[in-house]
């Protein structure tokens, strides 16, 4: 019997979602004798890793029912997603602590931070709908949408935002944001030297470091 990766990536091109990979590196902060990174490094903001430049490309996602099969339960958490990855495409490279954004959809998101404290987004928002805060008098003031760029940083024009050391509830919505958690013990990608779908478990960003 021989298998065909070709058939195989046909199949998933036909059901698969689109995705953006970055791969993951560490980073030079990191210290060799305990293995623990700069909190105060500003280029991996003290996680120990640094991601590339996002790469668009497509997977199959498994059911949770059906990825318990392949994953005992002990592993596989509330939230997590399996992805069976086409050798045809980039992310068939994947390595643990790559990040993966599903970007064929969307959810909510709401969360408090502190004006010029930690004014920063941990993802890049798809839409920002709300900025809320209380002012002296304890009433809710509603604040227009602040700019952000790609680190996630907000910021205001004028006197637009949230005063300085005041906490302030940022609401809207943003793609799901993964990492590369495990690569299954079971994944044979290889058949006769032919390169087969491979299955990897994904862990929310959220948890990274956690």
């Amino acid at each position: 019997m021989r298998l065909d990766p070709a058939h195989f990536n046909r199949f998933l091109a036909g059901i698969g979602q689109d995705l953006a990979w970055r791969p993951s590196s560490a980073c030079p902060c990191v210290q060799s004798y305990s293995g623990a990174a700069d909190p105060n490094c500003r280029h991996c903001d003290g996680k120990g890793r640094r991601w590339g430049e996002a790469i668009a490309t497509l997977a199959g996602i498994v059911s949770h029912d059906i990825a318990r099969k392949y994953a005992p339960q002990t592993v596989l958490d509330a939230g997590d997603v399996m992805l069976v990855i086409p050798s045809d495409q980039p992310i068939y490279q994947i390595g643990e602590f790559d990040r993966v954004v599903m970007t064929d959809r969307t959810e909510p998101f709401s969360l408090p931070l502190i004006a010029g404290v930690n004014a920063k987004l941990r993802f890049t928002p798809t839409t920002i709908d709300q900025i809320a805060w209380l002012d002296v008098d304890g009433e809710i003031v509603e604040g227009n949408p602040p700019d952000y760029n790609d680190a996630g940083v907000l910021a205001w024009a004028g006197e637009d935002g949230p005063p300085a050391g005041v906490t302030f509830s940022v609401t809207g919505r943003r793609h799901p944001e993964y990492f590369c958690y495990l690569t299954l013990a079971l994944d044979r990608p290889h058949h006769s030297g032919e390169p087969l779908p491979r299955r990897v478990l994904l862990r929310r960003f959220d948890l990274f470091g956690a």
